[in-house]
């Protein structure tokens, strides 16, 4: 099944097209398949000349914060493969990536009021500015320099995040980008999810 990317960023039957003309040009998916468990490396280079491995963002980056584990904290990829499944009227997303603006972007269409909440500022994100910007256009609040500290909850569900907000300091090297520090400030900001 295709899953993980919304349909309105990549409907589903034009990436279907896409891959059946694929499989029409030659090209094998060999899918369920776990390198160096199923197959390995070295028999994979021993049967051809190129080797392109394409695993996808399967494990995602988990975050140790207290309150990780109230009802209403979730993973992207959790709530992007069924957002049917989680009833929520004020979504934050904490992230600066495309990732992080898909599930801001289908939350606003599952009928929440969402929020992305980034560390740096705007000008840092990650994300395409293409992206961002039609978000923002959505409805989409960006709420900058502003990082997770708790997720807070009352009878094991989850009813807001304890925020740092946060301060630029210097980059690392010369024109890299800004890092952040806690400013001292704190704020909780409600959410369901």
């Amino acid at each position: 099944p295709i899953w993980g990317i919304p349909s309105f960023v990549l409907p589903k039957n034009l990436m279907q097209f896409q891959i059946d003309q694929l499989r029409q040009l030659g090209v094998t998916f060999r899918t369920n398949t776990a390198l160096g468990q199923d197959v390995s490396l070295e028999a994979l280079r021993s049967q051809y000349d190129a080797i392109f491995v394409a695993t996808g963002a399967q494990k995602p980056v988990d975050v140790d914060l207290p309150g990780r584990s109230l009802t209403g904290v979730v993973q992207a990829k959790d709530y992007l493969s069924n957002p049917e499944h989680f009833s929520a009227r004020q979504v934050l997303v904490f992230g600066g990536g495309n990732t992080a603006i898909d599930v801001a972007r289908t939350a606003l269409r599952e009928g929440a009021h969402a929020t992305l909440i980034y560390r740096r500022t705007e000008a840092d994100m990650p994300a395409t500015q293409d992206e961002l910007a039609i978000a923002k256009e959505e409805g989409v609040e960006l709420v900058e320099l502003t990082a997770p500290l708790a997720f807070e909850g009352t009878d094991g569900t989850l009813n807001g995040v304890r925020c740092a907000k946060m301060k630029l300091t210097a980059p690392d090297y010369p024109g890299g980008r800004n890092n952040v520090a806690p400013s001292g400030e704190e704020l909780t900001i409600p959410c369901d999810l």
